[in-house]
């Protein structure tokens, strides 16, 4: 997440056009550049899509993390 501005066009792509396993983690990915960025709608609904599509082990930690930030503001 080095360069969340550059990164978040081909999350978008690839959140469309992966298969669900990579979709998740695409997903994810989304959710935390577009918190990154201050864009919390995209990261609320990207976060959430992670979740439903079963994001995996090494990202479950920082978007339940996310999400929880998202819930307090």
């Amino acid at each position: 997440l080095q360069d969340c501005e550059l990164a978040l066009p081909p999350y978008r792509a690839l959140a469309l056009e992966a298969p669900v396993t990579l979709a998740a983690r695409a997903e994810a990915l989304r959710g935390l550049c577009a918190l990154e960025i201050g864009n919390r709608e995209e990261a609320r609904t990207a976060l959430a899509r992670a979740v439903e599509l079963g994001v995996d082990a090494s990202l479950t930690t920082d978007v339940m993390a996310a999400q929880a930030l998202l819930e307090q503001q």
